[in-house]
């Protein structure tokens, strides 16, 4: 189906960055959320492509918008704060793959050949969840090689399930929190 002359100008309102709630509110005769919503679902491989397309590149825009935010210094910095907070939230939301936090994921096989599946969370990141908790940081690397320990007394061990594995603990947290593999 060919498209009209509203939805052309709604496409190009998107490409710009604009929400629909900001279309429909531009003039009088702006389409609503929900008419453009229904021209998507009526038209899945027609509109429905092109107002895919037109969001994508409407998130590219909105990410010029946020580097154009943090860089004016006319701005009141803490206006400019929660705009730039406010636009990577939503961009985060909207396209993780390209503007979320990344992480990095691994598979390792354990005893018993259970599988581990090890997170690599970048600094700075909050956690949240019962599955995942903030280590402390690691203690700085001294370039003299350490005595090896005689004892269990620095070590803390972690259930595979099956068997028991010595796991280096940090001295400040009697309970580390990451030793559950089950």
């Amino acid at each position: 189906m060919a498209l009209n002359d509203k939805q052309h100008e709604v496409l190009d309102h998107l490409r710009r960055g604009l929400s629909l709630r900001q279309i429909a509110n531009l003039k009088d005769g702006m389409p609503s959320p929900s008419t453009v919503m229904d021209w998507v679902r009526d038209d899945p491989k027609g509109f429905g492509v092109q107002y895919a397309r037109a969001r994508n590149i409407g998130l590219d825009e909105l990410a010029d918008r946020l580097l154009e935010v943090a860089g004016d210094k006319t701005r009141d910095s803490g206006c400019r704060r929660v705009e730039v907070d406010a636009l990577k939230w939503y961009l985060s939301k909207m396209a993780p793959k390209r503007y979320g936090d990344r992480m990095q994921q691994q598979e390792i096989s354990g005893p018993g050949r259970r599988t581990l599946q090890l997170v690599f969370v970048p600094a700075g990141a909050e956690l949240s969840g019962s599955t995942l908790k903030a280590l402390p940081e690691p203690e700085p690397v001294d370039p003299e090689p350490a005595e090896p320990a005689n004892s269990t007394e620095d070590h803390e061990f972690c259930n595979f399930g099956d068997g028991e594995q010595e796991a280096e603990s940090y001295a400040s947290d009697p309970d580390p929190g990451f030793c559950d593999f089950s």
